[in-house]
Formats: structure tokens, C-alpha cells, sequence
């Protein structure tokens, strides 16, 4: 069996991205306080924190998803895996858990790889026909699908490489 470990620099790369949507977070309940504080205690509510709390949301979620599968945080199915692995443990086979893993994160590539095709359409005609947001503070809508694509492809090379690591020996990845 050859050997494909999950790439370090990738474990890096969603550290960082990681880090940052942490960073957005904190920003963003910052902000939301004082959205609070400037409303009802000073009688004075802004109009863009709302607008721009929604962006940073976006912005947060998506460069966050690698991490979240390479750190085990999605949601998963995990019954039928379960089964599986206490039929065949005793006999000290793992294989057919692993072809299920494999199974599953395809099924997660086919849905990111559909979700991508979507994004980047959308984008082109935002992009083409200059569409906006519908905000009191309107931003380009092609942002927006911008930051959805980066995230969606840093997904995709995770789970790529989830699944490229799951044919060799290694197993931290054999929970779908």
C-alpha cells in the first residue's frame, strides 16, 4: 500500500483560516454589543453594523469549513459506520470501514463540488449584470461569491486530501 499522509502545510493553512473566523467572531459580537448598547441605551441605533455583522458572518463560516473537517467538527452519521466496526473489529479488519469512510467523504466532495458550480455561476451573473446586496449599505454581490468560493475550495482540498490519506494506513480520518 503506498503512503499519503494529510499535508501539513494544509493542516496550517486551516489553522490559520481558523483562527481568523475566530477573530471575525469576537469582532462581530463586538460589534453587535455596541449595536445594543448605541440602541437601546443612547436611543441612537446605527444603520451598518447589521449589514456588515451579516458579511463578516459569511466571511467567518466559510473560510472556517476546512478546519472543521480536518478537526473532526462536522456533523456526521456515524450509525452505520458504528455497526460496521463492531461486526468486523473482533476479526481485526478495518477495511470495510474504511471503504465506508471513503464513501462518505465522496458523497461530501459530490455535495461541495455542487455547491461550488452553483457559487461560481452566480457569481458570473452577479458579476455580469453588477448586482448588489440589498442592504442599507449595499456591497457588490461577486464578494460575497467570492469569499463563498475561496472557502468552498479550501473544503474541497481538504476533503481531497482526506480521502487520498484515507487509502493508506492512516485512520485519523476513518469517521465520516
Amino acid at each position: 500500500m503506498f503512503t499519503i499522509k494529510y499535508p501539513n502545510w494544509l493542516k496550517k493553512v486551516n489553522h490559520v483560516l481558523a483562527m481568523t473566523a475566530g477573530f471575525i467572531a469576537l469582532a462581530v459580537g463586538i460589534m453587535l454589543v455596541v449595536q445594543v448598547i448605541l440602541r437601546y441605551i443612547f436611543k441612537s441605533p446605527t444603520s451598518w453594523i447589521t449589514d456588515y455583522c451579516a458579511y463578516a458572518i459569511c466571511l467567518m463560516l466559510f473560510i472556517a469549513g476546512g478546519n472543521t473537517y480536518q478537526i473532526h467538527a462536522h456533523v456526521g452519521v456515524d450509525l452505520l459506520r458504528n455497526f460496521i466496526d463492531k461486526k468486523t473489529n473482533k476479526a481485526h479488519n478495518r477495511l470495510p470501514v474504511r471503504i465506508l469512510a471513503i464513501v462518505g467523504w465522496l458523497q461530501t466532495l459530490f455535495f461541495l463540488g455542487i455547491m461550488c458550480y452553483v457559487c461560481v455561476a452566480m457569481g458570473l451573473k452577479a458579476l455580469q449584470y453588477n448586482r448588489l446586496t440589498d442592504a442599507t449599505y449595499p456591497i457588490p454581490q461577486v464578494v460575497i461569491y467570492i469569499i463563498m468560493a475561496f472557502g468552498l475550495l479550501m473544503m474541497v482540498i481538504t476533503v481531497i486530501s482526506i480521502i487520498l490519506s484515507l487509502f493508506t494506513k492512516d485512520e485519523e480520518y476513518m469517521k465520516s
